[in-house]
């Protein structure tokens, strides 16, 4: 993962946690719940970005 991932996980994960959200441990939570935390993370990506896969091994 390169710093700029890091970095850029990071952001999501402060801005969860401003808005009160907790991010989920699983996989499949993650794709399943990807348009509402995009939506609440980063608005103006929501219709945008879609997830196609989550791989454990690079959180």
């Amino acid at each position: 993962m390169t710093a700029a991932n890091r970095s850029g996980w990071a952001a999501i994960n402060r801005m969860m946690t401003e808005r009160g959200m907790a991010a989920p441990t699983a996989g499949g939570s993650v794709l399943a719940d990807f348009d509402t935390i995009l939506a609440a993370v980063v608005p103006e990506l929501a219709g945008r970005v879609k997830a196609v896969a989550f791989d454990a091994e690079t959180r």
